[in-house]
This record gives C-alpha cells, structure tokens and sequence, in this order.
C-alpha cells in the first residue's frame, strides 16, 4: 500500500489485520453525512474499536521484536520480515511504510469524528443518556488517537532522553483536523518531540475525564449495570475505561523519563484498579484462552470477529513452519526452570529443511486460542491483544522508583512480580545498578515478543550483540539465516526507524525531515 499520509481518504477505510498491513481501503463512508446523529457516533465507535484490535497485536509489535537481540531467522522463512531481521532497514521498507500509513489513515479517521461529534452535544433535544454516551465516544476515540500517536513516537523519534524534545522536526507529524486534499503544500511537517508528546498527553487527558463521567453513571445495583461497568473498568475490559488510559499515561510517562508521574499513575493502578497479578498456576490460560484479571485491555474477538494472528511471526498453524527461532540465551538461559514464563513462551517445532526433519526451539506466546478458531484443528493462533497488564505496570513502578532512588518500592515492586512468575523465587534485595539491571532483566522476561525491546534498548543507552547462535546442536545453527548474525552499537540510528521514502517524495515540508542514518 503506497499511500501518503494525505492520499487515503475513506472514513474507517482501512482495518489491517495481523500480520498484514498491506491490504486496500474498504469499508467507505461518506463524508458529508457520516457524523449527524447519536447512532452515527455508535457506528464510528465500532470501527475505532475494530482498529484498535488491529493496532495493538500481529506486526505492530512482532517486526520490532524481530528486529532485535532475541530471534534469528530460520532458513526456510522466506525472507518474511527479513531485511529488519537483518539489520538491512531502508526507507522503501514495507513494514514501516505500511505502518506509517495506516496509523495516519486511522488518526484522519478520529480528527473526522473528533470534529463532527462534538458540534452534536450542542443538540439540546438531545437525552441526557445519549449526550453521556456522545462523550463517552468522544473519549474512547481521544484514547484511539493517542494510541496511534504513541506508536508512531515510538517507533519513528528518538528516545526523550537522546535528543532535543524542543528541536524540530524530532517528533511526528501532528494532523489537527480531517483535511485531505491534493494541495501538497498544505501537508504537515514533523513537529518536536515536545510537541508529540504534548499532543498525545491532552487526548489521554481530555478522554480520561470523560470516560470517568460516563463511569460514574452506571447504575451497578443492576445486573445489565454491573455488566455495563465490568466491561469498561474490570479485568479483561473489552471497552476503553479510566485504566486504560492510565495504564497508556503510565508507559507515556516513562517514555519521557518523567518518573516521578509514571511512578504516581502506576501506583494508583496497582492500588485502585481492582487487578491481580497472575498466579503461576493460571499464568499459561492468560495466553492460550486470553483468561487473565491482571489483563487490564482486551479487544473483543470472536469466531466471526476475528483476532489478530500474532504468533504467526513465529511460528505456522501447520506446526512445520517456524520463521524466528530465540536465541541460545532466551531459549536457555533467560528463564530458569521453575518460572512459568519458561514453558509458557519457549516451546520446540519440528521443521522440515532440504527434506529433513529438524526439532528447533520455538517461541510460543502467542499459540492462539481455540475458542476463536473455526477449525480448532488447524489452529490459526488467533488470540485477543492484550496491549495493557498488570505486570508491565509493575515494571514501571520498579523502574521509575529506581530512577526516583525509592529503592524499597524497586526492590517490592520487583519481588512481587517474581514471586508470581517464579516458583520457590527466593527474594533478594538489591542495591545500585544490580538492581537496575535486574528491572531490566525482568522487563525482558515479561514483555518479549510484545513491540518494547527497540524501545527499551534505545532509551536505556544500549546497544546489541546478535553475532554467535552459541546453540551446541549443528542442526539448528545450519537452520539460522547466517546474514542475521549482527550487532546495533549503542545509539545506532537502527533503533529509530526511517521516514518512508513514499512521504518524503510527496510531502516536501517532510523532504528534507528523515531521521539521521537513512
């Protein structure tokens, strides 16, 4: 899909699926009478909610995984993700482009909506229950937009604490109305990062305060009510509650190396949430049956509605096809043998090279779950995101008190996550930098595979080493993609990844705007 951000004008046109990005506009709404009444807003709230499904899984967190330290590519991958895997990242690169793409088509679509609805609450025939629910609205796709807006930060700026936030054209492009048009000179630059950051900061704001109106509103002495409030602000939440948009407050926060707020919202969520951190005897169902009260977002999904396939980055519902295999240290040393995540995330397939069959380690977190699957026996690893849990809040805490030297709240913040993850975890209290690294050590056990390596490596300062597959086995080291074996230095331009070379050719105020390095 070779679009600029401009160029893609249907209204909820364009729902990627997983690990898909590259599909065509469907879906078309009109434009003049899209947004004019109360049922109107409904309609456009559920294509939100079906993009956000699609946003929060499949290739938006798989490729950057990939890209990183804990995978090779197999030799029968068919070079499927395989120019980042590489390290070969240009501007022309499908990933990126079709990201970029589709997150700008989704943000015209929420500053279509964003114009449109609020000129209804000025309806004075208007319910009270449906001028409640228009702002609800309002708010779930404020929590849209700056969902879309933290990916494409994240992704396409420098860290907060490796550049300027205040020296232009460091953060992205910021739309501030539904506009298309073929006038390029109307196209927006980059922005700051502080800008981009402001931006994202207010929507989560504005949406916060009116999705905790519409909470409180819910009748709980009800069946129907305490259904109602479950759905928004319980564990597994289908809809968009106060949590939520905290818990995306919380991880903003940290991505801006402000602490002492990171540290404040996680708090409160770990306080007030009403969540629970997974028991090492359920933490398996969380992934297999998308079961979990530690979940504190999880898109609805059905077998008619379908999921996002994640796993298929990784491994193939035929059980033969294994793209990217862990590494030697994930597969073997990362997690000990009495943590859940070690069974639970690391797995083996037997695959078929130049006729042999040949057993190889597997990452299996995402293994999808039967209950959306059609044909249970062919397994299309169908799981529901879940972009937001209870355990990345407990990281935050852990590192943001590190950061605030508040080293008893690091220290019991990272017990606690350990002591339900890990069986007989014996608790140990750590001092100074080991106690930072342990943070970090935990992070990468926790969140692997789920978009946060690039990041995290890149606003800690750190570069990789994927230069030795150290598998003792020559079998599995001759089914590893040798052009794989690569190292980033620390501050490699690699961690930021390129303007597509399709916005730079059509949109001049960004020609001369690429990141450093392409």
């Amino acid at each position: 899909m070779k679009k600029t951000l401009y160029s893609i004008l249907s209204l909820l046109g364009i729902f990627f699926t997983s690990c898909d990005m590259n599909m065509e506009p469907h879906g078309v709404l009109r434009e003049e009478n899209a947004i004019e009444k109360p049922s109107d807003c409904l309609n456009f709230r559920n294509g939100v909610y079906s993009s956000l499904r699609n946003a929060t899984a499949g290739s938006v967190i798989s490729v950057p995984s990939i890209q990183m330290d804990e995978f090779f590519g197999t030799t029968i991958n068919g070079n499927r993700i395989g120019l980042i895997s590489n390290g070969q990242i240009y501007s022309n690169d499908n990933s990126a482009e079709s990201l970029f793409s589709v997150l700008y088509a989704y943000i015209n679509n929420t500053c279509y909506f964003l114009e449109k609805a609020p000129a209804l609450l000025e309806n004075e025939d208007l319910t009270a229950e449906e001028r409640i629910a228009i702002s609800r609205y309002i708010g779930e796709v404020e929590f849209a937009q700056s969902y879309y807006y933290y990916v494409l930060v994240d992704r396409y700026c420098n860290s907060w604490g490796n550049v300027d936030p205040t020296a232009p054209a460091t953060g992205v492009q910021l739309v501030a109305k539904y506009d298309p048009t073929g006038d390029r000179s109307k196209y927006p630059g980059r922005s700051t990062l502080a800008e981009s950051f402001k931006v994202i900061e207010d929507g989560l704001a504005d949406a916060l305060v009116r999705i905790e109106e519409y909470v409180e509103t819910i009748d709980r002495s009800t069946p129907n009510g305490e259904t109602e409030y479950l759905s928004v602000a319980g564990p597994m939440a289908i809809y968009v509650g106060p949590m939520t948009i905290k818990a995306l407050q919380c991880r903003v926060a940290l991505l801006k190396n402000d602490y002492k707020a990171a540290h404040d919202i996680a708090d409160d969520i770990i306080k007030n949430g009403g969540y629970t951190l997974s028991g090492i005897t359920s933490y398996s169902a969380m992934w297999t049956d998308d079961n979990n009260n530690e979940i504190i977002f999880m898109p609805y999904a059905s077998l008619s509605e379908s999921a996002p396939t994640t796993g298929s980055a990784w491994i193939s519902p035929s059980l033969r096809q294994t793209d990217y295999i862990p590494t030697a240290y994930v597969a073997q040393e990362l997690y000990t043998r009495f943590d859940v995540r070690n069974k639970s995330f690391i797995g083996s397939r037997t695959i078929n090279i130049n006729g042999s069959d040949l057993t190889v380690p597997a990452f299996v977190k995402f293994p999808g779950n039967p209950a959306l699957n059609a044909n249970p026996s062919t397994n299309a690893l169908q799981n529901r995101p879940k972009p937001f849990r209870l355990s990345e809040i407990y990281l935050i805490l852990a590192e943001a008190s590190y950061e605030l030297s508040l080293y008893s709240e690091a220290n019991a913040a990272l017990t606690t996550l350990r002591n339900n993850r890990i069986n007989r975890y014996q608790s140990v209290e750590y001092s100074g930098t080991e106690l930072r690294d342990e943070i970090r050590l935990e992070r990468q056990r926790e969140l692997i595979g789920e978009g946060f390596r690039m990041s995290d490596l890149r606003r800690w300062g750190l570069g990789f080493n994927r230069t030795s597959t150290d598998y003792t086995d020559p079998n599995v080291v001759n089914a590893i993609v040798k052009a794989g074996l690569i190292s980033y230095p620390e501050g490699d331009h690699r961690f930021v990844w390129p303007i597509p070379a399709t916005e730079l050719r059509n949109n001049p105020q960004v020609a001369s705007q690429q990141n450093p390095g392409y």
